[in-house]
């Protein structure tokens, strides 16, 4: 990195390193960070962390950041700290957290290294310094089983980073890399990442599945996340609370609405059925303290197998008819763009309130605003494309709006959007669909929903290099491609005019009276494009604070 960036960076540390020691002297521990039941306070930024696949544990696949005005690359991660190249795995979610309560501004994602004379392809998860690109710990995982593309997840009020490859699911402290609690399950975990909930009060679980393609051994797990405590939580961290056989599995990523907006403590998911037998999958309820029995099960009207994550989406502001619902795509091994299906389940008691066919996918859909809903899928060859859909939500049917496809098309059955603002706009960020089977995406797109696909503007290149499922923190995009972690954006700290290590409206005081470092954008001069940088970043997160479900 150069001077200006290194200086930047440990001009950020140096002033967390402060807000830590007052922390110490106002009586907070941050002696072994981070501290167990205790908070450390830390220069607050407004940010949210993006913890999960899809954003959160809603798998909202929504933003709580604008888009930034300018995507420039701030660095690629392709180097560990002895200078091995990092092959990360195609396709995952990087995990972000922020500096806000566990001080580590940190990216989180999965790869392998060969070191001379060591043997090749060691797999680890890699802590990524979200200032500068650098390596900060590893620590070693399983290899991947059938190439999964499992994502890393963040525990938040814990200060943990999860990540499950090969038969373990691990956790270790988000700071410093220290294993915190692992776990062996029965089978291997393939394409499927975790869940992690905050809000149940010292008994927060964990979620996950493990593989079993063709079969009908697929097991949903329910772990303790929280602290032992003989009368409210009897249970050591990552201990299994209980596990239940939810039948063929494979990439069925677990959601959870929150009680806040209207969740009703229960984790839904999905799984494949039986292919061989022309068994289609299923989408159940469980009661999170209910020991594994469903509180409902549905299967898919279409004879297909759900081989990705389900979504869950409050209900409705204003319509109370309007119930909190799940959303799950299938995946279909014979026919064309319109062979699988898309289905929309009342969340209390699994009532299929409609489906429609859709392209085959394992991405998890998203739903708009104005009941609207977009899904990627479609693979090159087979009968289809890849490609992005559209539909709407009639209440009791759905139609298609617009289907976009082909080789050159955003979308595809690997690729997540990502929803977020653009100035006044809703638009989606989405990688092209890999151009070999288990590649990496090289290509990331704007889509415009407020345009239709034959209207000018409607799909923009954004960046070409990466396009990997991608995560938007602070005013900063990241995705992987073939040279590695890259972050293109703004990054929040450029914005630090005070060198304070916060970033707040006395930055922009000061930028205005011309004290400190002024040029955001690092062009060479400081103007009104670097003003308008700043406010950007300042007000990226405004409209998600005054919302609900961005979480």
């Amino acid at each position: 990195m150069d001077g200006n960036a290194q200086y930047k960076s440990t001009r950020r540390r140096a002033a967390c390193a402060r807000v830590a020691l007052a922390a110490c002297a106002a009586g907070v521990c941050c002696a072994s960070l981070p501290c167990r039941g205790q908070l450390v306070v830390f220069p607050a930024t407004g940010e949210r962390a993006w913890t999960h696949a899809a954003a959160d544990v809603q798998r909202s696949g929504s933003a709580a950041w604008m888009l930034p005005s300018s995507l420039a690359v701030r660095w690629v991660s392709g180097f560990d700290g002895s200078g091995n190249n990092i092959t990360f795995v195609p396709q995952q979610t990087p995990a972000v957290s922020t500096a806000d309560v566990w001080g580590a501004g940190l990216v989180f994602a999965a790869g392998r290294v060969s070191p001379p004379g060591e043997p090749a392809n060691q797999h680890f998860l890699f802590a990524v310094d979200r200032d500068d690109g650098g390596v900060r710990w590893r620590a070693p995982v399983g290899a991947p089983a059938l190439d999964s593309n499992s994502s890393p997840v963040i525990d938040s009020r814990r200060g943990l980073v999860l990540f499950a490859s090969g038969n373990t699911l691990r956790a270790w402290r988000l700071m410093t890399g220290e294993p915190a609690w692992e776990r062996t399950l029965q089978r291997p975990v393939v394409n499927a990442s975790s869940l992690i909930t905050t809000d149940r009060g010292g008994r927060d679980r964990v979620f996950i599945t493990d593989y079993d393609g063709f079969g009908s051994a697929g097991r949903l797990y329910c772990l303790n996340a929280d602290a032992f405590d003989a009368l409210v939580n009897p249970y050591q961290p990552g201990e299994i609370v209980w596990s239940a056989v939810i039948g063929g599995a494979s990439g069925n990523t677990p959601a959870y609405l929150p009680r806040d907006a209207g969740g009703m403590d229960r984790v839904y998911v999905a799984s494949a059925g039986r292919f061989s037998l022309g068994v289609p999958g299923s989408v159940r309820a469980y009661a999170i303290d209910g020991a594994g029995v469903p509180v409902w099960e549905r299967v898919n009207p279409q004879p297909h197998g759900f081989y990705g994550g389900v979504a869950v989406a409050p209900r409705e502001t204003g319509d109370p008819g309007r119930p909190a619902a799940v959303y799950a795509a299938s995946y279909a091994f014979y026919g064309g763009e319109d062979s699988a299906n898309l289905v929309k389940m009342d969340a209390r008691d699994g009532a299929v309130m409609w489906t429609v066919a859709s392209n085959r996918t394992q991405s998890i859909p998203v739903a708009l605003d104005a009941g609207r809903v977009v899904l990627a899928g479609g693979i090159n060859g087979f009968g289809t494309s890849p490609g992005l859909e559209l539909f709407e939500d009639h209440g009791t049917h759905a139609s298609l709006v617009w289907r976009l496809t082909g080789v050159e098309a955003p979308g595809g059955w690997t690729s997540q959007p990502l929803r977020t603002r653009d100035g006044g706009r809703d638009v989606l960020v989405v990688g092209a669909a890999p151009g070999v089977s288990g590649g990496v995406s090289t290509r990331l797109f704007l889509v415009d929903l407020t345009l239709h696909p034959e209207e000018e503007g409607f799909v923009r290149l954004l960046s070409e290099g990466a396009g990997s499922p991608a995560a938007l923190v602070g005013g900063a995009l990241y995705s992987i491609g073939p040279g590695g972690l890259r972050a293109m954006g703004l990054l929040r700290t450029e914005c630090d005019v005070s060198g304070d290590g916060a970033v707040t409206l006395d930055d922009l005081h000061a930028w205005e009276q011309g004290v400190g470092e002024r040029d955001i954008n690092s062009d060479g001069s400081a103007d009104s494009e670097d003003r308008a940088a700043m406010i950007r970043v300042l007000r990226a997160g405004e409209r998600a604070l005054l919302t609900e479900g961005r979480r």
